[in-house]
């Protein structure tokens, strides 16, 4: 099983930054999957208070200043989306010879904020795209986890009949509630380490799979959401005939574990 770790952000120094730049640095964000940053331009991943101050001083555009600020909004709940095109969808107009975008996109960028860091993590990202005759949107490209059906929670929307950005915002609200919660069992399960409540501690990618080890046992723990629904121990501290008690006690919610750990110590 592989461990999850909090990411780490290299950073230039400020005063450096300043220097390279006449201004204050510009940060993006990194996909997660490179198969994707082909169809999105960076300039809609600089920070939404940044481009809508560079928005209103270019062009003095009431309506795009105004969608700027109703992304922001929507940042602060962990979703916003954003304009993409696609460039096997730009098409040259013969008579006016401008470029012209024959399917619309939308990207739907996904931030969980991880209480524990104090900080978000590695943002996710979905790409919807405009049937090519209907008003209904299909799922194009995502960067979400396989382990995460997107595709389902896609058709459980409305149908799978998604035309309309309240459907869209649906869909995303709901793959956001599963990142969420994934989050956060990883957060609790990664604190029970930080309190020294269990060594060892290992994480698979699903936050399904969890080991650890406390006072010379091995306890393996399989989770199903946030209840734990299988434990096995391993100790030579423990009769044999005592280990279904104890195996049976770590059942149930995952936030039980560190008072049940407790329990286990006086016994």
């Amino acid at each position: 099983m592989k461990r999850r770790t909090a990411e780490t952000v290299a950073r230039t120094p400020k005063k450096q930054r300043i220097a390279e730049n006449g201004s204050s640095p510009v940060i993006y964000h990194q996909l997660l999957d490179p198969t994707i940053a082909k169809f999105i331009n960076m300039e809609n991943l600089i920070s939404p208070s940044k481009r809508s101050r560079s928005l209103k001083q270019k062009d003095g555009n009431k309506s795009i200043y105004d969608s700027v600020l109703l992304e922001n909004a929507y940042r602060m709940f962990g979703i916003s989306s954003f304009p993409v095109v696609d460039p096997s969808d730009l098409k040259l107009n013969e008579e006016t010879k401008e470029i012209q975008i024959t399917r619309e996109m939308i990207g739907i960028r996904l931030e969980v904020f991880n209480e524990s860091l104090s900080k978000y993590e590695k943002p996710y990202y979905v790409l919807l795209k405009k049937k090519m005759k209907s008003d209904s949107w299909t799922l194009f490209k995502h960067t979400v986890p396989q382990y995460i059906d997107v595709r389902a929670l896609f058709n459980n929307t409305n149908g799978g009949i998604i035309t309309s950005h309240n459907s869209i915002y649906l869909f995303a609200r709901d793959l956001y509630k599963q990142l969420v919660a994934l989050s956060m069992r990883v957060q609790y399960l990664e604190e029970l380490a930080n309190s020294k409540l269990v060594d060892d501690l290992d994480i698979d990618l699903e936050a399904a799979a969890v080991s650890f080890t406390r006072n010379g046992a091995l306890f393996k723990l399989l989770l199903r959401g946030d209840e734990v629904v299988s434990c096995s121990i391993r100790s030579n501290f423990i009769e044999a005939s005592l280990r279904p008690r104890h195996e049976a006690l770590f059942l149930g919610p995952i936030n039980e574990l560190a008072l049940k750990l407790k329990h286990m110590d006086q016994q």
